[in-house]
């Protein structure tokens, strides 16, 4: 099982494709979107190990070692991956960029493909080890996927993302890119900036 991350479905598809093409296409993308949110599109890991403890509800104290800051991102995407769990996509639209989110409603978002098929029921919870930021707006985090194993266990899958901060929050984009956004801030400002000029 790969985790969810952003990446580009190609679209050149001919109109000539047979049915088993569309199918073999859905299967790819329903195998690409296993996993969570926020979110784009890192590459994960093969790391995999066993872990002996059984709990299925995160320590209060685990997070101990983050700052508060810090605490509250790692609630919020534990947050969006349980909600995930249950089908419930909210959790990765409200980590998307704002220009997409002002313009189109969660409906509109769990009808995208990447998003429509996106599952994450055996996932248990993330676990957040350290950040690295870049500037003040962005950052990466290295986490771990806590997967129920057939033995009984947990099994973790080491993976990092990388965050931005847009409009005073941190989010992790699925579907949404950094590009766009700054396009989609300049132009609020330039707009702002007019409205100032005409009142004076």
């Amino acid at each position: 099982m790969q985790p969810l991350e952003k990446f580009q479905i190609s679209s050149g598809m001919s109109g000539e494709n047979t049915m088993s093409d569309n199918i073999a296409t859905k299967s790819r993308i329903i195998t690409l979107i296993v996993i969570f949110v926020f979110i784009a599109i890192i590459g994960c890991s093969s790391d995999k190990t066993e872990v002996a403890d059984d709990k299925t509800d995160l320590d209060t104290n685990y997070y101990s070692h983050l700052n508060s800051e810090e605490q509250e991102i790692a609630n919020t995407l534990n947050d969006a991956l349980q909600r995930l769990r249950y089908n419930d996509k909210s959790g990765l639209y409200e980590l998307e960029f704002s220009y997409y989110t002002d313009e189109h409603t969660y409906d509109d978002y769990i009808k995208r493909g990447e998003i429509q098929y996106a599952q994450m029921d055996s996932i248990n919870h993330l676990e957040v080890y350290d950040f690295t930021y870049y500037d003040d707006d962005s950052a990466d985090v290295n986490l771990a996927y806590v997967f129920k194993s057939t033995a009984g266990g947990l099994t973790t899958l080491k993976n990092m993302f990388r965050l931005y901060k847009s409009h005073d929050r941190w989010v992790k984009p699925t579907v949404t890119v950094l590009p766009l956004q700054l396009e989609y801030d300049f132009k609020i400002q330039k707009a702002i900036e007019a409205a100032e000029e005409e009142n004076k």
